[in-house]
């Protein structure tokens, strides 16, 4: 993939590998500007340190100047992955005011490792109903934007993916699916939860747990604000002369 604006390889200049990278020589000498870029494949996933984030570049150019004196620079970048791909996933969740509903996302192996058995578990945490029928599973359709994921093809219950209902030590209901062995498919899951005749509180939490062989590999979380949640009555008042008109608002 490596390209120099304005040059030749093989006429201009020369590629050879060394233990860390490459090496780019000309030929001849060089008066202009030029740009020089190339692609490099990654797997986050498989980082020594696994609290760093920053995947480390450098560039280092040795010249002779005019009066053919040495000379030398080096310059070092960091390229920080967007959160998928830090996460190998994601979660997120919209609430409706009008159906009382919140529809949950979860965006599963991102970065497209191979598990022996995959699965995920999430529970429903706080006063929300899961409904169990809105359980649907797609492939995820990997874009080349930052963070950018579509729907696939659905998947079926029974053929592509087993679901089960759990419930968490703690009595909280949940749900479990898991995926063909020795898989590296990223998969889409959407569920929703109901509200309706609950007293609805100001934010609401989910956690998605993502296993291989029964052992957590990540956890995947998300947050959702409800407007006004938390607030059934609402008193306000006026001065209007010598009296004060009074406005109580309910539910």
């Amino acid at each position: 993939s490596i390209q120099i604006s304005g040059y030749s390889e093989g006429t201009d200049y020369t590629i050879s590998q060394n233990e860390n990278g490459f090496v780019v020589t000309f030929n001849n000498m060089v008066d202009k500007k030029f740009n020089l870029s190339y692609s490099t494949e990654f797997d986050y996933d498989a980082r020594e340190d696994k609290s760093v984030n920053k995947l480390p570049n450098r560039v280092k150019l040795d010249w002779n100047d005019s009066d053919n004196d040495a000379q030398t620079i080096s310059v070092e970048k960091k390229f920080v992955p967007a959160s998928y791909t830090q996460q190998n996933g994601f979660k997120s969740g919209s609430y409706n005011a009008v159906s009382k509903e919140i529809t949950w996302s979860v965006g599963l192996n991102y970065n497209l490792q191979t598990y022996a058995e995959p699965a995920v578990v999430d529970y429903i945490q706080g006063n929300q109903q899961l409904l169990e029928d809105s359980i649907t599973v797609y492939e995820m359709k990997l874009n080349s934007g930052s963070n950018d994921v579509e729907k696939g093809n659905v998947l079926q219950a029974g053929t592509d993916y087993e679901l089960n209902m759990v419930t968490s030590p703690s009595d909280e209901s949940g749900f479990k699916i898991s995926f063909p062995e020795d898989n590296n498919t990223p998969y889409l899951v959407e569920y929703k939860t109901s509200l309706k005749d609950l007293l609805i509180e100001k934010e609401y939490n989910n956690t998605a747990t993502v296993l291989n062989n029964e052992k957590e590999v990540t956890t995947l979380d998300a947050k959702v604000s409800v407007l006004n949640g938390g607030e059934y009555t609402d008193k306000s008042g006026e001065q209007k002369g010598e009296k004060i008109e009074w406005t109580v608002n309910l539910n």
